[in-house]
C-alpha cells in the first residue's frame, strides 16, 4: 500500500449500492469517508461513460491517439493529440486542444492568435496536422520556424488556402511519449522477437494501454506542502496511457486471434520480484 489510509471502503460501498456520503454534525472526520465518496462518484462516472460511449471511443470533434506514419524515411510514428475513452476513463494527450488558423501567408506560413497550445510552445521540428472543414485529413508537416503570431512548416499549404475553418493539431512522436519514456523508435521489418525480417511489408498491432497509477510525494514532490516545511499531503490518482506495439503479427484480420496477444492481456500472478 503506497498511501497511509485508515481503511478503504470503496468496494464495499459499490456492492452496497451506496450513492452518497452524508456528513453529520459533531462527528469525527475520517479519510475513509472522503475516499469512499470519491469511490462512489468514480464508479458512477465510469459506469455512465461506458453505458454512453462503450468500452472505448473518441469524440468526433477532438479525437486523439490516431496513428499516422508520414513516410519519408521517418523511423517513428505520429500520434494525434486529443481525447479518448477507455473503460470509462478519460485519456488526454498533452497538449490536447487544437489551435485555429486565422489565415495563410504564402505557401508555408500560417497566422495564428497564439503559438502555444495548452501552455506548450510550438517550436521547430515539431509535427503538426493542418486540416479544414473540407479536408479533415489535412496536411502533415514539420515546423521550420515560429514568430509572433505565425508558424512556418515544410509543406505546401496552398491547397487549403480557400477552405473554411483551418485548424492545426499537435502531433506527438511515438518515441517521445511522456507516459512511456522507454518506448523507443518505431522500426519496421522486425518480428515479435525483434529479429529482422527479409520482406518489405509488415503488419504490426498498435494498441493503447491505459490504467490508473497511484501517485505519492515520491513520484511528485510538488504534493508536499512547502509552506509547512514540506510534509507529505494527500496522494493522487493519475491516468497513464501508453501507445504500444506488438510487431510482426502477420496478415491478420481484426476478428482473428493474434499470436502473442493473449499473453499481453492475461492477468498477472500478483507476485512481486525483488533483488538487491
Amino acid at each position: 500500500m503506497k498511501g497511509d489510509f485508515s481503511r478503504l471502503t470503496g468496494r464495499k460501498a459499490t456492492n452496497n449500492h451506496y450513492n452518497a456520503v452524508l456528513k453529520q454534525q459533531g462527528r469525527v472526520q475520517l479519510d475513509s469517508d472522503w475516499n469512499e465518496l470519491i469511490s462512489i462518484v468514480d464508479h458512477q462516472r465510469k459506469t455512465r461513460t461506458i453505458d454512453t460511449i462503450g468500452q472505448s471511443g473518441a469524440p468526433i470533434h477532438n479525437s486523439g491517439f490516431k496513428i499516422i506514419h508520414p513516410g519519408n524515411g521517418l523511423q517513428d510514428l505520429l500520434i494525434t493529440s486529443g481525447r479518448y475513452y477507455v473503460g470509462g476513463l478519460l485519456v488526454e494527450t498533452s497538449p490536447s486542444s487544437s489551435l485555429p488558423v486565422r489565415s495563410f501567408s504564402g505557401i508555408h506560413r500560417m497566422m495564428v492568435d497564439d503559438t502555444k497550445i495548452d501552455g506548450i510552445l510550438l517550436a521547430p521540428n515539431q509535427w503538426l496536422m493542418i486540416f479544414t472543414k473540407e479536408d479533415p485529413s489535412g496536411i502533415i508537416a514539420q515546423i521550420t520556424d515560429t514568430g509572433t503570431n505565425w508558424v512556418e512548416v515544410n509543406a505546401d499549404l496552398s491547397p487549403l488556402s480557400f477552405d473554411t475553418l483551418p485548424t492545426l493539431k499537435y502531433l506527438l512522436l511515438y518515441s517521445g511519449q511522456t507516459d512511456h519514456p522507454n518506448a523507443g523508435n518505431y522500426q519496421t521489418g522486425h518480428d515479435q522477437t525483434g529479429q529482422e525480417e527479409t520482406g518489405q511489408e509488415q503488419t504490426d498491432l498498435i494498441y493503447l494501454d491505459v490504467w490508473e497509477r497511484h501517485i505519492t510525494a515520491i513520484e511528485d514532490p510538488h504534493l508536499r506542502e512547502i509552506a509547512l516545511g514540506g510534509p507529505d499531503t494527500d496522494t493522487r490518482s493519475k491516468i497513464i496511457a501508453q501507445v504500444k506495439i506488438l510487431p510482426g503479427v502477420g496478415n491478420t484480420d481484426c476478428d482473428e486471434e493474434i499470436s502473442g496477444w493473449n499473453d499481453l492481456v492475461k492477468f498477472p500472478n500478483g507476485r512481486l520480484s525483488t533483488r538487491l
